[in-house]
Protein backbone atom coordinates (compact mmCIF):
# COMPACT_ATOMS: atom_id res chain seq x y z
CA UNK A 1 0.00 0.00 0.00
CA UNK A 2 2.67 1.79 0.94
CA UNK A 3 4.51 1.15 -1.99
CA UNK A 4 1.38 1.89 -4.48
CA UNK A 5 1.17 5.98 -2.67
CA UNK A 6 4.81 6.77 -3.41
CA UNK A 7 4.50 5.44 -6.74
CA UNK A 8 1.50 7.11 -7.02
CA UNK A 9 2.89 10.44 -5.83
CA UNK A 10 6.18 10.26 -8.19
CA UNK A 11 3.97 10.10 -10.70
CA UNK A 12 2.19 13.36 -10.18
CA UNK A 13 5.85 14.62 -10.35
CA UNK A 14 6.67 13.69 -13.24
CA UNK A 15 2.99 14.87 -14.73
CA UNK A 16 4.38 17.95 -13.25
CA UNK A 17 7.62 17.82 -15.30
CA UNK A 18 5.82 17.14 -18.38
CA UNK A 19 3.26 19.69 -18.32
CA UNK A 20 6.21 22.47 -16.83
CA UNK A 21 7.99 21.71 -20.52
CA UNK A 22 4.96 21.77 -22.20
CA UNK A 23 3.93 25.10 -21.17
CA UNK A 24 7.52 26.30 -21.70
CA UNK A 25 7.39 24.79 -25.19
CA UNK A 26 4.09 26.74 -26.00
CA UNK A 27 6.18 29.78 -23.88
CA UNK A 28 8.79 29.41 -27.04
CA UNK A 29 6.59 29.22 -29.64
CA UNK A 30 4.06 32.03 -28.61
CA UNK A 31 7.24 34.19 -28.43
CA UNK A 32 8.50 32.90 -31.98
CA UNK A 33 5.84 33.70 -33.53
CA UNK A 34 5.05 37.19 -31.77
CA UNK A 35 8.73 38.04 -32.58
CA UNK A 36 8.59 36.97 -36.29
CA UNK A 37 4.98 38.33 -36.75
CA UNK A 38 6.24 41.61 -35.58
CA UNK A 39 9.23 41.31 -37.88
CA UNK A 40 7.65 40.71 -40.78
CA UNK A 41 4.33 43.80 -40.53
CA UNK A 42 6.54 45.94 -38.52
CA UNK A 43 10.10 45.52 -41.02
CA UNK A 44 9.46 48.57 -43.46
CA UNK A 45 12.57 47.77 -44.70
CA UNK A 46 11.22 44.38 -45.85
CA UNK A 47 9.01 45.92 -47.33
CA UNK A 48 10.24 48.42 -49.43
CA UNK A 49 12.22 45.63 -51.28
CA UNK A 50 9.10 43.93 -52.40
CA UNK A 51 8.57 44.26 -56.18
CA UNK A 52 4.58 44.47 -56.15
CA UNK A 53 1.35 44.99 -54.11
CA UNK A 54 0.58 41.42 -53.65
CA UNK A 55 4.02 40.27 -52.26
CA UNK A 56 3.23 43.29 -49.52
CA UNK A 57 -0.09 42.24 -48.74
CA UNK A 58 1.12 38.73 -48.40
CA UNK A 59 3.55 39.77 -45.82
CA UNK A 60 1.58 41.83 -43.60
CA UNK A 61 -1.23 38.86 -43.47
CA UNK A 62 1.74 36.71 -42.45
CA UNK A 63 3.19 39.46 -40.20
CA UNK A 64 -0.68 39.86 -38.66
CA UNK A 65 -1.61 36.40 -38.51
CA UNK A 66 2.01 35.46 -36.50
CA UNK A 67 1.17 38.55 -34.07
CA UNK A 68 -2.60 36.93 -33.51
CA UNK A 69 -1.22 33.16 -32.66
CA UNK A 70 1.67 34.09 -30.84
CA UNK A 71 -0.11 36.98 -28.65
CA UNK A 72 -3.13 34.09 -28.13
CA UNK A 73 -0.54 31.75 -27.09
CA UNK A 74 0.98 33.95 -24.59
CA UNK A 75 -2.22 35.31 -23.19
CA UNK A 76 -3.47 31.32 -23.18
CA UNK A 77 -0.12 31.12 -20.49
CA UNK A 78 -0.69 34.14 -18.75
CA UNK A 79 -4.10 33.09 -17.74
CA UNK A 80 -2.98 28.95 -16.85
CA UNK A 81 -0.14 30.33 -14.99
CA UNK A 82 -2.43 33.25 -13.17
CA UNK A 83 -5.38 30.09 -12.33
CA UNK A 84 -2.29 28.56 -10.24
CA UNK A 85 -0.24 31.05 -8.37
CA UNK A 86 -1.87 31.92 -4.92
CA UNK A 87 -0.95 35.51 -4.80
CA UNK A 88 -3.41 36.68 -6.96
CA UNK A 89 -3.31 40.42 -6.06
CA UNK A 90 0.87 40.51 -6.24
CA UNK A 91 0.64 39.38 -9.86
CA UNK A 92 -2.39 41.67 -11.02
CA UNK A 93 -0.18 44.72 -9.03
CA UNK A 94 3.10 43.50 -11.29
CA UNK A 95 1.08 43.64 -14.10
CA UNK A 96 -0.20 46.85 -13.85
CA UNK A 97 2.95 48.63 -12.36
CA UNK A 98 4.61 47.47 -15.20
CA UNK A 99 1.95 48.25 -17.68
CA UNK A 100 1.99 51.72 -15.61
CA UNK A 101 6.07 52.38 -16.26
CA UNK A 102 5.71 51.24 -19.81
CA UNK A 103 2.68 53.60 -20.80
CA UNK A 104 4.19 56.35 -18.37
CA UNK A 105 7.85 56.14 -19.72
CA UNK A 106 6.54 56.20 -23.14
CA UNK A 107 4.08 59.68 -22.93
CA UNK A 108 7.23 61.50 -20.93
CA UNK A 109 9.31 60.45 -23.80
CA UNK A 110 7.14 61.37 -26.11
CA UNK A 111 6.79 64.95 -24.72
CA UNK A 112 10.62 64.67 -23.97
CA UNK A 113 11.61 64.37 -27.54
CA UNK A 114 9.03 66.95 -28.79
CA UNK A 115 10.85 69.78 -26.41
CA UNK A 116 14.49 68.45 -27.52
CA UNK A 117 13.21 68.81 -31.36
CA UNK A 118 12.03 71.94 -30.55
CA UNK A 119 14.64 73.53 -28.17
CA UNK A 120 17.80 72.64 -29.94
CA UNK A 121 19.15 72.53 -33.53
CA UNK A 122 19.14 68.15 -33.35
CA UNK A 123 17.54 66.37 -36.12
CA UNK A 124 13.98 64.52 -36.47
CA UNK A 125 15.77 61.55 -36.78
CA UNK A 126 18.57 61.72 -34.19
CA UNK A 127 15.62 62.55 -31.62
CA UNK A 128 13.58 59.59 -33.06
CA UNK A 129 16.75 57.30 -32.46
CA UNK A 130 16.97 58.86 -28.92
CA UNK A 131 13.59 58.20 -27.35
CA UNK A 132 14.06 54.56 -29.43
CA UNK A 133 17.22 53.47 -27.71
CA UNK A 134 15.79 54.65 -24.33
CA UNK A 135 12.67 52.81 -25.12
CA UNK A 136 14.29 50.07 -25.72
CA UNK A 137 16.61 49.86 -22.26
CA UNK A 138 13.39 50.40 -20.46
CA UNK A 139 10.63 48.25 -22.10
CA UNK A 140 13.16 45.35 -21.78
CA UNK A 141 14.56 45.95 -18.18
CA UNK A 142 10.77 46.24 -17.03
CA UNK A 143 9.96 43.14 -19.15
CA UNK A 144 12.60 40.97 -17.14
CA UNK A 145 11.89 42.30 -13.80
CA UNK A 146 8.36 41.45 -14.47
CA UNK A 147 8.82 37.97 -15.54
CA UNK A 148 11.51 37.42 -12.60
CA UNK A 149 9.16 38.38 -10.48
CA UNK A 150 6.39 36.10 -11.76
CA UNK A 151 8.65 33.38 -11.97
CA UNK A 152 9.53 33.89 -8.33
CA UNK A 153 5.69 34.32 -6.89
CA UNK A 154 4.99 30.96 -9.09
CA UNK A 155 7.53 28.85 -7.43
CA UNK A 156 6.76 30.37 -4.10
CA UNK A 157 10.27 31.65 -3.32
CA UNK A 158 11.10 35.32 -1.65
CA UNK A 159 12.18 37.94 -4.12
CA UNK A 160 15.67 39.96 -2.71
CA UNK A 161 16.19 42.50 -4.92
CA UNK A 162 19.56 42.64 -3.60
CA UNK A 163 20.39 39.14 -4.75
CA UNK A 164 24.24 38.49 -6.46
CA UNK A 165 23.04 36.76 -9.55
CA UNK A 166 20.24 39.42 -10.18
CA UNK A 167 22.39 41.81 -10.68
CA UNK A 168 24.41 39.65 -13.02
CA UNK A 169 21.44 38.92 -15.06
CA UNK A 170 20.35 42.26 -15.14
CA UNK A 171 24.29 43.41 -16.71
CA UNK A 172 23.44 40.60 -18.96
CA UNK A 173 19.85 41.94 -20.43
CA UNK A 174 21.99 45.45 -20.63
CA UNK A 175 24.83 43.69 -21.93
CA UNK A 176 22.53 42.16 -24.69
CA UNK A 177 20.19 45.19 -25.29
CA UNK A 178 23.23 47.50 -25.95
CA UNK A 179 24.00 45.00 -28.84
CA UNK A 180 21.07 44.96 -30.10
CA UNK A 181 20.78 49.17 -29.96
CA UNK A 182 24.19 49.19 -31.56
CA UNK A 183 23.41 46.94 -34.16
CA UNK A 184 20.29 48.48 -35.07
CA UNK A 185 22.22 52.22 -35.36
CA UNK A 186 25.09 51.00 -37.17
CA UNK A 187 23.21 48.76 -39.14
CA UNK A 188 19.66 49.18 -39.65
CA UNK A 189 18.80 46.52 -42.31
CA UNK A 190 20.12 43.80 -39.19
CA UNK A 191 18.18 46.16 -36.76
CA UNK A 192 14.73 43.88 -35.99
CA UNK A 193 16.46 40.49 -36.29
CA UNK A 194 19.12 40.99 -33.95
CA UNK A 195 16.57 43.03 -31.56
CA UNK A 196 14.51 40.04 -31.99
CA UNK A 197 16.84 37.91 -30.89
CA UNK A 198 18.02 39.55 -27.98
CA UNK A 199 14.14 40.26 -26.73
CA UNK A 200 14.30 35.75 -27.58
CA UNK A 201 17.38 34.99 -25.28
CA UNK A 202 16.10 37.49 -22.49
CA UNK A 203 12.72 36.06 -22.40
CA UNK A 204 13.23 32.48 -23.08
CA UNK A 205 16.47 32.68 -20.70
CA UNK A 206 15.48 33.95 -17.61
CA UNK A 207 12.14 31.23 -17.61
CA UNK A 208 14.31 28.73 -18.33
CA UNK A 209 16.87 29.36 -15.97
CA UNK A 210 13.62 29.62 -13.02
CA UNK A 211 11.83 26.81 -14.10
CA UNK A 212 14.98 24.03 -15.04
CA UNK A 213 18.08 25.13 -14.07
CA UNK A 214 17.52 26.05 -10.39
CA UNK A 215 15.68 22.29 -10.06
CA UNK A 216 18.88 20.72 -11.21
CA UNK A 217 21.32 22.98 -8.78
CA UNK A 218 18.37 21.70 -6.29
Amino acid sequence: MLFMQRKEKDNRFELKGKTKKTYFIVYVAGLMLYGMGSYLFLNDLLTTRMEDQLSVNLINFLGILSISVGVGLLVYLFYQFYKRVALKQKVRNALRNYLLVVLVVGAALGLTGEAIYRATDMSYDGVKNFIWVVTTYVQGIARFIFLYYCLKILLEKPVCWKEPLLKKMLLGVFLLLSISVGVSLLFPIFGPIVTFMADLIIAIGIVYKELFQNEKLG
